[in-house]
């Protein structure tokens, strides 16, 4: 399924969800399990975490040569 997409929409889709889901772990680990999380506040902050991570991880890849495949370390394609 993410194989059909754009490098640079993949690469935001599993950051973004990693973040995502890496902080909803933590805090369900730190809550003790689901029914001690505070929900709607760990959404938020789960939310506001994965769109810095997006925004930071964008920004690795296209402004420096850690991807060949698009950014700084892009290889160019000949025209078609």
């Amino acid at each position: 399924m993410l194989d059909n997409l754009p490098p640079q929409v993949r690469h935001a889709l599993i950051v973004f969800g990693s973040a995502f889901l890496g902080i909803f772990a933590k805090a369900i680990v730190d809550a003790g399990g689901v029914t001690g999380l505070a929900w709607q506040t760990t959404a938020a902050a789960a939310l506001n975490g994965a769109v810095i991570a997006l925004i930071i991880g964008a920004g690795l890849l296209a402004g420096t040569p850690l991807s060949r495949q698009y950014g700084i370390g892009a290889t160019p394609t000949p025209p078609e």
